[in-house]
């Protein structure tokens, strides 16, 4: 790796006293790590299975080397679509390396103990594992070799009575009563036959599997990774693009690393479902905006409230006030300055078209602890003239700001989002957090 010093000495840059030497200057280390290759044996589930049900690396795979001294990423250079391929990057020399797949920038080393997380979102890929998505791990032996293990289990769901009604699948959801199948987790590199073990918290994390688009998932036969462990009253939800679900619970449900479980759902006693996503939060399905899960809980304990908007109740609900909002497709919502946007999210209800908000006034929130959550709804500014479509008007940080598959068409010269100044001599204004994701924004043409 090829380093270079500037050194920049004079009145302009430096005070008139100042002196700068190059013999003075503290010297760059230079970089201990060196190339090097290893050869990896695939484990037994891994991110792909062909048709044969072998287990096979693909291209584009990558994992994490461990050295002792850091996390470096090694590239798969030969033997995609093979049970043994080659990894090429750079690390420091040492007697043993640890690896883990996939490469996780994130994860770390300490002692023997591997800490890493397992997505709790995943993204399903027809009839096998998403790419870089069940995690494995090796310890190198006198050659260099290195043959992976597996540390999570797979939950296969098939199904049957697939073109019942003309259903496919758009998310299978996948919840524990306690533990977590997901999310942060440990492996004891130093054991036999390492396993991940999840790490504690709070509410116990799932796992969500959805197309990358949004819409249908290919194929009948869809895989989740989950941490390993024995799970109580499990529930498992199948949710079809045309808004009917299935839900079942399982009393006891054991997943073991390495290895494949398979339950089959039939779609034919899928509930028929008229009130689109709102109906699948009374149901108790999880609901994901801008990265985050949210549980019925979690809407109730920070919104307060959940309602449904039809043309029936349009005209009366008060949207002044806390709460989760899904709106029906019919039903235009009028932002006309009057109303305070604090604790607000709201929901198209239907996830094939947007709800419209007509933007007369730009919209202010003014709340410390104050979140704006917007999915499937589309904004139209109806002024003569804007500047802006969102601002915060408090004096110190606004919480978060999430925008999640909304479209926006903006006045020439404005700008969606702005923070206003401060008043003077107070705290400057700013947003936290800002998620804008799958969304558009249209700007017209003006000189």
């Amino acid at each position: 790796m090829k380093r270079t010093l500037i050194f920049l000495c004079g009145g302009v840059l430096l005070s008139a006293a100042a002196s700068c030497s190059v013999d003075n200057a503290t010297p760059v280390p230079s970089d201990p790590r060196v190339q090097m290759e290893f050869t990896a044996g695939a484990p037994g589930t891994r991110t792909a299975i062909s048709s044969d049900n072998s287990v096979i690396w693909s291209e584009g795979d990558a994992i994490s080397i461990f050295d002792g001294t850091g996390n470096n990423r090694f590239d798969i250079s030969d033997g995609s679509g093979t049970a043994s391929a080659k990894f090429t990057g750079a690390a420091a020399e040492t007697d043993k390396y640890y690896a883990l797949y996939p490469y996780s920038a994130d994860a770390d080393l300490v002692g023997t103990t591997l800490h890493a997380t397992l997505p709790a979102i995943q993204y399903a890929e027809e009839n096998t594992f998403g790419t870089g998505l069940n995690p494995s791990v090796a310890v190198t032996d006198a050659s260099r070799n290195l043959t992976f293990h597996n540390v999570a289990g797979i939950l296969k769901v098939s199904l049957s009575g697939s073109s019942v009604d003309g259903r496919s699948i758009r998310e299978i959801q996948v919840k524990p009563g306690a533990k977590n199948m997901a999310g942060p987790y440990t492996v004891a590199m130093d054991e036999a036959t390492p396993a991940a073990t999840a790490a504690s918290s709070g509410s116990p994390v799932g796992v969500q599997l959805k197309s990358r688009d949004g819409g249908a998932m290919s194929g009948t036969d869809f895989y989740l990774v989950l941490l390993p462990g024995t799970y109580q009253n499990v529930e498992l939800t199948v949710i079809c693009t045309d808004g009917s679900y299935m839900t079942g619970t399982s009393g006891t449900f054991t997943i073991t690393a390495g290895e494949v479980n398979t339950t089959t759902v039939d779609l034919s006693a899928a509930t028929a479902n008229d009130q689109g996503l709102y109906g699948l939060y009374q149901a108790g399905i999880d609901i994901e905006i801008g990265g985050k899960t949210y549980t019925p809980e979690d809407l109730l304990n920070t919104f307060t409230k959940v309602i449904h908007i039809t043309s029936n109740n349009a005209e009366s609900t008060n949207l002044t006030s806390p709460g989760v909002y899904f709106i029906d497709p019919d039903v235009t919502i009028t932002n006309d300055g009057t109303r305070g946007w604090n604790k607000i999210m709201l929901i198209g209800n239907d996830p094939s078209v947007r709800t419209k908000v007509n933007m007369s006034s730009y919209i202010a929130v003014n709340n410390a602890d104050g979140q704006f959550v917007c999915y499937n709804m589309e904004f139209t500014d109806s002024r003569s003239s804007g500047s802006y479509m969102f601002t915060s008007n408090f004096d110190g940080g606004y919480e978060s700001v999430v925008f999640d598959n909304c479209k926006f068409s903006l006045l020439a010269g404005s700008s969606l989002i702005s923070v206003s100044s401060p008043k003077p001599g107070s705290t400057a204004r700013y947003i936290n957090n800002t998620t804008i994701v799958d969304s558009e924004i249209s700007l017209p043409e003006y000189t």
